[in-house]
Parts: structure tokens; C-alpha cells; sequence
């Protein structure tokens, strides 16, 4: 009973976590899936065959979630896993030492990382700045920077920075209207808008 409660308390643990972080929500549930499925093999039991390749490969997935989200440490501590598995010098009750190891060195490289929430109503202007451009873009050619860099701001909510790239975006369509209008390029806004 008390290998299933800590199992359980292990994955209510990684699901809080994963809630906690919009980034990376998959990839936190991904390595403590894994995770847990190695630890529920079985204490105390000799390495079998079928459980050892299972294990590896639920490492070796941890392992790959690990690697995107930039764990380096907890990298180490599985590849010390696998080797113990692979060659095959250890027993359960080591190998669940390790992975208890492993789910804390996890947590505390989690703890160090700053996951970002973008809320869904804004998320498509971080994804797709582009998208309510329409010819804009094709007609102002250098402001691609600015327009992304515009949406980006505005899906997390930094206003002043948004407001700022959408001056720069104004500015290059101020001075290709100028021009068009023989009126010579000035340093500032004023010029254009009294000329």
C-alpha cells in the first residue's frame, strides 16, 4: 500500500506541476509518465528482460523530454540509469533509489526555470504575428521585424513595447508615403504630419 500511495502522491505531484507551467505542459508530463512506469516495475524483484527493455525505453523517452526542456543534470542521473539497467549490475530496489533521486534532482531543475503562460486569447498573436497583416507586409517588406515583434508584445501583455514597434511599423509606411508625396524625409513624426 504504501508503493502505491507514493506512486500516486508522484503523479499528483507531476500533474500539479505540469498545470503550473504553460510551457512545457506536455514535456513535464512526459518525463514523470515515464518516470513512473519505471518505478512501478516492481521492488525488490530480479531485472527481467521485458521489464528492463520497458524501462529503458520510458527512460530513454524521459530522456528526450529532459533534453527539450533543457534538464542537463537530471540528464546525467538518467544516463546513469540506463547504464545500471543496461548492464545489468543492479536490482529494483537501487534502481528506484535512483529514480527517487532522479524525480527530486527533476523538481529542482523545474524550480529553476521560467515557464511563461500566454492566455489563449492572445496566443495567436504570439503564434501567428503575421496573420492579420494581409498585404501590409508584402507592401512594407522591412517592418517584418516590427510587426512580430509587435504581436509578440501584445500577447504577453507588454503594451508600451507594442506600442513602440507599432511606431516603428507607422514610420516606415509615414516615410514611403512622403516620398510618394515629394515631401523630403524628416527625423520626426512632425514634419511628415504638418508638411
Amino acid at each position: 500500500m504504501v508503493r502505491a500511495d507514493r506512486s500516486t502522491a508522484i503523479v499528483r505531484n507531476a500533474s500539479r506541476m505540469a498545470r503550473s507551467m504553460a510551457n512545457g505542459r506536455a514535456t513535464v508530463n512526459g518525463i514523470f509518465s515515464s518516470f513512473v512506469a519505471v518505478r512501478d516495475i516492481g521492488e525488490g524483484q530480479a531485472l527481467r528482460k521485458r521489464d528492463t527493455r520497458d524501462s529503458l525505453n520510458s527512460l530513454l523517452e524521459s530522456r528526450a523530454e529532459c533534453e527539450q526542456i533543457g534538464l542537463n543534470l537530471s540528464i546525467i542521473a538518467l544516463d546513469r540509469i540506463v547504464v545500471a539497467l543496461k548492464e545489468a549490475k543492479t536490482d529494483w530496489a537501487t534502481i528506484n533509489q535512483s529514480a527517487d533521486e532522479l524525480h527530486e534532482r527533476i523538481q529542482d531543475e523545474l524550480d529553476t526555470i521560467l515557464f511563461m503562460h500566454i492566455p489563449t486569447e492572445r496566443a495567436e498573436f504570439y503564434r501567428a504575428p503575421f496573420k492579420r497583416w494581409g498585404d501590409a507586409i508584402n507592401r512594407f517588406p522591412k517592418t517584418l521585424n516590427d510587426v512580430e515583434e509587435a504581436g509578440k508584445c501584445l500577447a504577453c501583455a507588454r503594451g508600451t513595447a507594442c506600442v513602440f514597434h507599432l511606431m516603428r511599423i507607422m514610420e516606415t509606411a509615414l516615410r514611403t508615403l512622403a516620398n510618394d508625396l515629394g515631401i523630403p524625409y524628416a527625423p520626426n513624426w512632425e514634419s511628415y504630419l504638418a508638411g
